[in-house]
């Protein structure tokens, strides 16, 4: 039996949709891939779309299905129960009679379908193909790093021009005695989302830059005034609004001289990102790589604890798979890839060790690359110049 899989969503919320049509669709549609031959139903609206910039094989009209449906009682059906009768049409018409859906396929047409044709959720991953990337798409996801670069920039010259008043960080204010304001970590994401604007990637809501305690939790944004002599996470993600294809980088910062607890931890975590990617090759496991990272950072005396108040040391997974999605095609379980299990060449993955405990502050430096025959190539550069004195 031939089996198609199917995805029905639009683009901006499911990227195995993005991958189909290869371009943005704002409404749930049919998308069918068949022994490598991509297919997508489209309405008239977006027919003439479909045709001039999708990269699907071929595009069925949505109409001209709907005409195919039998009616009942003489009623055209409406609803899930026409979806699943245009679906089970469209599959008629490109030579299959199985279907395979992802993990996400709407429940309520699930059931509806299996009424009609044989379908089955995947076990694991709807286009596991995914995770190799293509010159195109290792240029686009190296593009996209271009745009989280300049905002690390910005936000390292905003820090290095900042006045400490008492500790707390201040910006602008001249000889013309117009008054600074206060640097906070909203200031600095609204510049950083303007940028990425004009650089034509999204501009994120959810961009970290947080100090202080914030940056001991790797998933705060941040929020109020920065302040002297804190490490500073900068984590900047956004995918380029013409492909969809993400950057991923994170910097940490000080406006001041360090401590020293506070240098020796930020160089821990430097030296354990520059080993992790000296080490990654084809067949090697993200798991090893993950866990010479942990027994590094053991060794040197970060060991990782839960307290009453949450986590501190070194409690989170060394990468994720990057492309169509920052997490690309979902992230389980500790390592650098979906599973933590062997690489493979033209795999991109982050690399992003972090230490964070709340006496001493957080720190995260991350870059991404691709995996390459003898190595692994970096897709993003920025400077690690993190004292700002």
């Amino acid at each position: 039996m031939s089996t198609a899989r199917l995805t029905y969503a639009s683009s901006s919320h499911s990227s195995d949709a993005y991958y189909i049509a290869g371009m943005s669709v704002h409404d749930p549609f049919v998308g069918l891939e068949q022994e490598g031959k991509l297919f997508a139903v489209a309405p008239s609206l977006e027919l003439g779309n479909f045709q001039k910039n999708s990269r699907c094989d071929k595009i069925l009209s949505l109409e001209t299905l709907k005409k195919e449906i039998p009616s009942s009682a003489g009623k055209q059906p409406n609803g899930e129960t026409a979806i699943a009768l245009i679906i089970a049409a469209s599959l008629k018409k490109i030579g299959a009679n199985r279907l395979l859906v992802g993990s996400d396929f709407p429940v309520g047409l699930f059931l509806k379908l299996k009424k009609l044709v044989p379908v089955e959720a995947s076990k694991g991953t709807l286009f596991p193909e995914r995770a190799l990337k293509s010159a195109y798409e290792q240029n686009e996801i190296r593009k996209a790093n271009l745009g989280c670069a300049a905002g690390i920039a910005l936000c390292r010259d905003t820090l290095r021009r900042a006045k400490a008043v008492k500790g707390k960080l201040f910006v602008g204010g001249n000889k013309l005695r117009q008054k600074s304001q206060a640097l906070t970590s909203e200031f600095l994401r609204t510049r950083v989302q303007e940028l990425f604007l004009r650089m034509g990637l999204e501009a994120g809501g959810d961009l970290i830059i947080a100090g202080g305690k914030q940056a001991c939790d790797p998933h705060c944004i941040g929020h109020g005034q920065l302040k002297a002599r804190e490490l500073i996470v900068v984590d900047l993600f956004s995918p380029l609004q013409s492909s969809h294809y993400w950057g991923d980088m994170t910097r940490t910062f000080i406006k001041g001289l360090p401590t020293d607890p506070q240098d020796r931890l930020v160089n821990a975590v430097a030296f354990a990102q520059r080993e992790a990617i000296l080490a990654i090759k084809p067949g090697i496991t993200g798991r090893t790589v993950h866990a010479a990272v942990g027994e590094f950072f053991d060794i040197s005396g970060y060991k990782t604890k839960r307290t009453k108040k949450g986590y501190e040391g070194f409690f989170h997974g060394t990468g994720h798979a990057l492309g169509l999605d920052c997490h690309d095609m979902g992230t389980h379980g500790n390592g650098l890839n979906l599973t933590g299990g062997k690489l493979h060449e033209n795999e991109v993955v982050t690399v992003e060790p972090g230490l964070y405990y709340p006496s001493i502050g957080g720190c995260r430096i991350e870059d991404n690359g691709v995996v390459t025959k003898t190595g692994f190539k970096l897709l993003s550069d920025a400077p690690y110049d993190w004292i700002l004195p």
